[in-house]
């Protein structure tokens, strides 16, 4: 997906869970949104699915749950 630049984003919950998944959270990078269009990923996250996309991308976190819920961590790299 051009136009991203070299942009990377990490999100995971401390918890080990988000929403009604099993997954901890995902990371993104510019190289992987290049196996995916832009009507195709639209699909997904207009219909609210982004588990379903991100693990066919091989981008779930999963940790199990951590008996912890002190927040969510987010980390974003510009470079």
């Amino acid at each position: 997906m051009s136009g991203l630049g070299n942009v990377s984003l990490g999100c995971i919950g401390t918890d080990g869970i988000d929403g009604n998944s099993d997954a901890a959270g995902a990371v993104v990078t510019p190289n992987l949104l290049d196996d995916v269009s832009v009507d195709e990923l639209k699909s997904y996250l207009r219909n609210n699915d982004s588990n379903t996309i991100l693990t066919k991308l091989d981008s779930i976190i999963k940790t199990g749950n951590t008996g912890t819920n002190v927040c969510d961590v987010y980390v974003g790299l510009v470079g």
